[in-house]
């Protein structure tokens, strides 16, 4: 009774999140239908850094996602393998020595073998679940400990202002943030899990998400707790900050960058020495909230069409830094250019933090359903 309870709630929770998405996505339509941008564009100078930033903290995913493409990545479940050669041998051992001693202690031991086997695996599934949670324990703290260490390296070597690290001015601001993240998760929500859907469907991919098929091995409450902490908080706050502020921060500068004006000819009606700096580009009221600043002169900086092409790039970065998790790498390449499309818009980060954490939660929400079905 209790799994038909839990089934019927993950397919209750399921449901609404679709209905819930497909209502978004149907009110934006009329938003965008009436002329309105999805998103106010809030004007802002240029990130004061360059592409060095983002290649240090990306590195060890390139590397990684280039160890998997080539194959020298090794078994997620290398250790617990190992763990079955230890005890196949054990085994082999005890019923070798049973089989000197006596046909009757060859009998018993045949008899408890199977038990044996449970036994070690059981042990070696243990302190394989054991290990896991370090590991993630020890990855989140790293992980947040090099995001606070990124945006203090900005502010401290390339004068980043406040603006620049995307942070929010105040508590309300922070709120109307976190909201716009909310509504971008639902709208999100079914585009990207219709991807999934298909994609795993079409061509049934072996491997899952590292944490997923870590859980369904091993499936206990301090598994839970330490994919929740390394999924839910530290991913959002990691990748966001790699991705979103310091790669596409710095894209997005090189594409804001204006031509060189040919030799003889003015620029916007000014020498090229009196072109406009990068600081007239900010609003008058950056730290207002999302939306408020777009007025007077500016007002029609709400209606700027986004630059792409930094924004997909970034997406396809994303998608590529999970490859070998399934059917993960394509939707979540569509993930990106929301979280990527948040950013470019608002200049702020907690917008794609709070989308990512709300998309890492719900599948949590579904794996905690799963457990205690």
């Amino acid at each position: 009774m209790t799994e038909l309870n839990n089934n019927a709630a993950l397919n209750t929770t399921i449901a609404v999140a679709a209905v819930a998405s497909l209502w978004t996505l149907g009110r934006l339509f009329v938003r965008h239908i009436d002329g309105q941008p999805l998103v106010p564009y809030e004007p802002r100078r240029p990130v004061p850094w360059n592409g060095w930033p983002a290649l240090l903290l990306l590195a060890p995913l390139i590397l990684s996602v280039g160890a998997r493409v080539v194959g020298y990545a090794a078994p997620a479940d290398e250790s617990f393998e190992a763990w079955e050669v230890a005890g196949a041998a054990l085994l082999a051992q005890v019923a070798a020595a049973s089989a000197q001693v006596a046909a009757v202690a060859t009998t018993a031991t045949n008899a408890l073998a199977p038990v044996v086997k449970i036994a070690v695996s059981a042990a070696g599934a243990a302190e394989r679940a054991g290990d896991f949670v370090l590991a993630a324990v020890a990855s989140t703290a790293v992980q947040l400990l090099i995001a606070a260490l990124t945006y203090a390296a900005l502010a401290t070597f390339t004068g980043a202002t406040r603006r620049d690290l995307g942070l929010p001015a105040d508590v309300r601001q922070f709120r109307s943030d976190v909201r716009l993240g909310g509504i971008a998760f639902l709208a999100a929500l079914a585009p990207v899990y219709l991807v999934q859907a298909v994609l795993t469907w079409a061509f049934e991919p072996q491997e899952g998400h590292p944490f997923v098929m870590e859980f369904v091995a091993n499936p206990s409450w301090g598994v839970m707790g330490a994919i929740a902490l390394a999924a839910v908080v530290a991913a959002p706050v990691f990748e966001e900050t790699a991705f979103r502020l310091v790669l596409l921060g710095w894209l997005d500068k090189l594409q804001r960058r204006p031509p060189m004006p040919e030799r003889g000819v003015e620029w916007l009606g000014t020498q090229p020495s009196e072109a406009p700096s990068a600081s007239l580009l900010e609003s008058p009221a950056e730290d207002a909230v999302a939306g408020v600043a777009n007025s007077g002169d500016n007002a029609g900086a709400a209606d700027i069409s986004p630059a792409w092409w930094p924004i997909a790039v970034t997406a396809v970065l994303f998608g590529l830094a999970h490859w070998g998790h399934g059917a993960a790498p394509a939707p979540l390449m569509l993930l990106g250019l929301v979280l990527g499309y948040l950013y470019h818009r608002t200049g702020r980060i907690v917008p794609s933090m709070t989308c990512h954490l709300l998309f890492n939660a719900f599948t949590m929400w579904q794996l905690l359903l799963l457990f205690l079905g």
